[in-house]
C-alpha cells in the first residue's frame, strides 16, 4: 500500500519484541522482500512514546466525533 500510494519502497520495518513479529514466517517474508527488521529494546516503553501519543490522539478525536454526532453511549 505504501508503494502504491506514495511511490516509496519500505526498507526497514520497526516493531516491538512481541511474538507477533518474531517468527519464521515473518523472517522469511523480510528476507524475501529484502527488508531490515528492527525491534525495540525489551521493557522500554519510552521507545513507544510516539505511537502511544498518536493512538491517544486518534482516540480523543474519535470520542469528540461520536459526541458531536450525538451517538448514544
Amino acid at each position: 500500500m505504501v508503494q502504491i500510494q506514495f511511490s516509496f519502497k519500505i526498507k526497514i520495518l520497526r516493531s516491538d519484541n512481541g511474538c507477533k513479529f518474531i517468527n519464521q514466517r515473518f523472517q522469511a517474508y523480510f528476507q524475501q522482500h529484502n527488508l531490515l527488521h528492527e525491534t525495540s529494546c525489551s521493557q522500554t516503553p519510552q521507545q513507544n512514546g510516539v505511537t502511544e501519543r498518536k493512538n491517544q490522539h486518534i482516540l480523543e478525536i474519535t470520542h469528540a466525533l461520536l459526541l458531536g454526532a450525538m451517538v448514544p453511549s
